[in-house]
Protein backbone atom coordinates (compact mmCIF):
# COMPACT_ATOMS: atom_id res chain seq x y z
CA UNK A 1 0.00 0.00 0.00
CA UNK A 2 2.73 2.55 1.13
CA UNK A 3 4.92 1.33 -2.08
CA UNK A 4 1.51 2.24 -4.34
CA UNK A 5 1.04 5.84 -2.58
CA UNK A 6 4.88 6.49 -3.18
CA UNK A 7 4.52 5.86 -6.72
CA UNK A 8 1.45 7.76 -7.54
CA UNK A 9 3.30 10.84 -5.46
CA UNK A 10 6.24 10.16 -8.27
CA UNK A 11 4.30 10.18 -10.98
CA UNK A 12 2.04 13.15 -10.06
CA UNK A 13 5.91 15.33 -9.29
CA UNK A 14 7.14 13.88 -12.61
CA UNK A 15 3.77 15.76 -14.57
CA UNK A 16 4.19 18.57 -12.62
CA UNK A 17 8.03 18.76 -13.97
CA UNK A 18 6.67 18.03 -17.16
CA UNK A 19 4.44 20.89 -17.39
CA UNK A 20 7.25 23.11 -15.83
CA UNK A 21 9.76 22.70 -18.68
CA UNK A 22 6.61 22.89 -21.11
CA UNK A 23 6.26 26.26 -19.57
CA UNK A 24 9.88 27.24 -19.80
CA UNK A 25 10.47 25.94 -23.37
CA UNK A 26 7.42 27.69 -24.54
CA UNK A 27 7.85 31.54 -23.42
CA UNK A 28 10.08 33.13 -25.45
CA UNK A 29 13.00 32.69 -28.20
CA UNK A 30 16.20 30.50 -27.72
CA UNK A 31 19.78 30.08 -29.41
CA UNK A 32 21.95 26.81 -29.37
CA UNK A 33 25.23 27.72 -27.30
CA UNK A 34 26.20 24.78 -27.62
CA UNK A 35 25.79 21.29 -30.24
CA UNK A 36 28.38 18.84 -29.54
CA UNK A 37 27.58 15.84 -32.15
CA UNK A 38 29.10 12.27 -31.93
CA UNK A 39 31.68 14.34 -29.62
CA UNK A 40 32.69 16.91 -32.54
CA UNK A 41 31.74 20.33 -31.61
CA UNK A 42 29.20 21.64 -34.02
CA UNK A 43 28.11 24.91 -32.36
CA UNK A 44 29.56 27.09 -35.27
CA UNK A 45 27.14 25.88 -37.42
CA UNK A 46 23.90 27.10 -35.68
CA UNK A 47 25.81 30.73 -35.00
CA UNK A 48 22.68 33.31 -35.41
CA UNK A 49 19.82 30.31 -35.30
CA UNK A 50 17.16 31.25 -33.34
CA UNK A 51 14.17 28.54 -31.79
CA UNK A 52 10.52 29.48 -31.07
CA UNK A 53 8.82 26.65 -29.33
CA UNK A 54 4.83 27.07 -29.61
CA UNK A 55 2.72 25.64 -26.89
CA UNK A 56 0.87 23.58 -29.63
CA UNK A 57 4.62 21.54 -30.10
CA UNK A 58 5.49 22.78 -32.95
CA UNK A 59 8.67 24.72 -33.44
CA UNK A 60 10.30 26.78 -35.59
CA UNK A 61 13.84 27.65 -36.54
CA UNK A 62 15.36 30.68 -38.67
CA UNK A 63 18.81 30.97 -39.19
CA UNK A 64 19.77 34.00 -41.98
CA UNK A 65 17.42 33.24 -44.57
CA UNK A 66 16.88 29.43 -43.70
CA UNK A 67 13.77 28.40 -42.35
CA UNK A 68 12.80 24.90 -40.84
CA UNK A 69 9.64 24.06 -39.20
CA UNK A 70 8.76 20.80 -36.90
CA UNK A 71 7.76 19.63 -33.58
CA UNK A 72 8.88 19.16 -29.94
CA UNK A 73 7.32 17.27 -26.88
CA UNK A 74 8.33 16.82 -23.33
CA UNK A 75 8.10 13.76 -22.00
CA UNK A 76 9.50 10.57 -19.62
CA UNK A 77 12.20 8.95 -21.09
CA UNK A 78 11.16 5.55 -23.26
CA UNK A 79 11.57 2.37 -20.83
CA UNK A 80 14.67 1.35 -22.74
CA UNK A 81 16.93 4.04 -21.19
CA UNK A 82 18.80 3.44 -18.00
CA UNK A 83 17.28 6.25 -15.79
CA UNK A 84 13.57 6.01 -16.50
CA UNK A 85 13.35 8.66 -13.85
CA UNK A 86 14.48 11.80 -15.73
CA UNK A 87 12.30 13.58 -18.74
CA UNK A 88 13.50 14.29 -22.30
CA UNK A 89 12.98 17.43 -24.75
CA UNK A 90 12.04 15.44 -28.00
CA UNK A 91 12.97 17.21 -31.13
CA UNK A 92 11.88 16.55 -34.44
CA UNK A 93 13.57 19.14 -37.35
CA UNK A 94 13.78 17.02 -40.35
CA UNK A 95 13.99 19.61 -43.51
CA UNK A 96 16.15 21.04 -44.28
CA UNK A 97 18.76 18.72 -43.83
CA UNK A 98 21.43 20.50 -41.82
CA UNK A 99 19.07 21.01 -38.78
CA UNK A 100 18.09 17.02 -39.06
CA UNK A 101 21.17 16.61 -36.48
CA UNK A 102 19.83 18.47 -33.37
CA UNK A 103 16.37 16.16 -33.80
CA UNK A 104 16.60 13.12 -31.29
CA UNK A 105 15.12 12.15 -28.06
CA UNK A 106 17.45 14.70 -25.45
CA UNK A 107 17.57 13.31 -22.13
CA UNK A 108 16.77 16.53 -20.04
CA UNK A 109 20.30 17.14 -17.75
CA UNK A 110 19.31 20.53 -16.15
CA UNK A 111 16.68 23.40 -16.96
CA UNK A 112 16.20 26.85 -15.27
CA UNK A 113 13.69 29.95 -16.84
CA UNK A 114 16.92 30.95 -19.25
CA UNK A 115 18.92 27.66 -20.10
CA UNK A 116 18.05 23.85 -20.64
CA UNK A 117 21.27 21.77 -21.12
CA UNK A 118 19.96 18.57 -23.25
CA UNK A 119 22.41 15.26 -23.35
CA UNK A 120 22.29 12.25 -25.48
CA UNK A 121 24.28 9.23 -24.13
CA UNK A 122 26.22 7.11 -26.20
CA UNK A 123 27.82 3.97 -25.17
CA UNK A 124 31.35 5.58 -26.16
CA UNK A 125 31.02 8.27 -23.92
CA UNK A 126 32.90 10.11 -26.27
CA UNK A 127 30.76 10.19 -28.99
CA UNK A 128 27.91 11.32 -26.75
CA UNK A 129 25.58 14.65 -28.14
CA UNK A 130 25.22 17.28 -25.81
CA UNK A 131 22.84 20.65 -26.59
CA UNK A 132 22.28 23.71 -24.92
CA UNK A 133 20.03 26.45 -25.33
CA UNK A 134 19.89 29.60 -23.97
CA UNK A 135 16.74 32.27 -23.49
CA UNK A 136 17.29 35.01 -25.86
Amino acid sequence: MLLSILLIGLAACKKKEIKKVEKIVSEGSWKITRFIDSGDDETSSYAGAVLVFASDGSIVLTQGNNYAMGSWSVGKKSKSDDDSDDSDLKLNIALPAQYESISDDWHIQSYSNSKIDLHDPDDEPSKSDYLTLEKI
